[in-house]
């Protein structure tokens, strides 16, 4: 059940990422995220489910997964955070998205070191 919501939120994040404006899907995500599931699940099985369903979804990025989660972990009670960073440190612009629960990074914690976050303005 848990791999058929994550697929499911992870088609969803993708689809409003394609279509709608990010500050659009922020709030989207907030929204979603308000209503609370009645079963809670270890946020740790959260982000493995979410990262091992993405691969066989198109264009699951990292902001894709950590849209994904953000929506899953607040549904079922926390309170995850959205970072985003910039790396420039192999000779081109690149950016890479996570997220955190309690400090610590949960889904795209790969290589964190080498990306500087970027503030957000709200």
């Amino acid at each position: 059940m848990l791999a058929m919501r994550a697929a499911g939120w992870l088609a969803l994040a993708r689809v409003a990422l394609w279509t709608l404006p990010f500050a659009r899907v922020q709030e989207l995500s907030a929204r979603l995220g308000e209503r609370r599931a009645t079963v809670g699940v270890a946020p740790g099985r959260v982000a493995w489910t979410v990262e091992t369903i993405a691969r066989s979804i198109p264009k699951a990025t990292c902001l894709t997964q950590a849209l994904a989660a953000q929506v899953m972990l607040s549904r079922a009670g926390e309170e995850p955070s959205l970072h985003i960073g910039v790396a420039t440190d192999r000779g081109a612009f690149e950016a890479h998205a996570w997220l955190e629960l309690h400090g610590r990074a949960l889904v795209g914690d790969r290589e964190l070191d080498r990306y500087a976050r970027l503030e957000s303005s709200r």
